[in-house]
């Protein structure tokens, strides 16, 4: 079995080809090839190379994702004084699929060796594609409210402007009406 243990931070962690390991986060982009130089040991199928203190050698690997940790409670008392603090913390994690592990220069294992579909590869492009289309759907949505808003308005205010219309016409019967019984009132009112 091939694998490599690899120093980062003060962890040391055992890789192998296709694998996803969870690290520290570390600044970079999903999709993006980071490079661990700093191997400690190496088993390439028959020989453990041991380094003093590091080999050279090197792992490679692929971001997938940027995470958070599960959340942790730091409770602090102090007795006898009614003294309490309450504080919280998620610790951010990089996760890297393992693609690549090359001891001076030469491939020892690669995930095409071990027959492994790139579908985590394909994955992070296709989180990415998802996540844009998730977008464009949320906008084209967003406009279809809008346009249905608009339409409903539209509906509303054509409704409103009929009724305007027609209570304009209304009031002028009435005003019609009043002012023919006025004239006649007046001309009562006059004899």
């Amino acid at each position: 079995m091939k694998y490599a243990v690899i120093k980062n931070g003060s962890q040391q962690i055992r890789v192998q080809s296709g694998k996803s390991i969870w690290i520290d986060k570390i600044d970079t982009k999903i999709g993006e090839v980071y490079n661990f130089e700093h191997v400690i040991a190496l088993n390439d199928g028959g020989k453990l190379h041991i380094g003093h203190p590091k080999l050279n050698a090197s792992v490679k690997g692929i971001v997938q994702k940027h995470g958070k940790g599960p959340k942790l409670i730091i409770f602090r008392t102090k007795a006898k004084s009614n003294w309490k603090r309450k504080q919280g913390h998620r610790q951010d994690y990089t996760r890297i699929l393992i693609t690549d592990i090359i001891l001076n220069d030469e491939k020892i294992d690669t995930i095409k060796s071990l027959n492994v579909d790139l579908e985590a590869i394909d994955g992070i492009e296709k989180e990415k594609i998802s996540k844009n289309n998730i977008n464009s759907e949320k906008q084209n949505k967003q406009e279809i409210l809008k346009n249905n808003i608009f339409s409903e308005k539209d509906e509303e205010d054509e409704d409103i402007i009929k009724n305007i219309i027609t209570s304009k016409e209304e009031d002028e019967e009435i005003e019609e009406s009043l002012t023919v019984e006025n004239k006649d009132k007046i001309e009562i009112d006059e004899k």
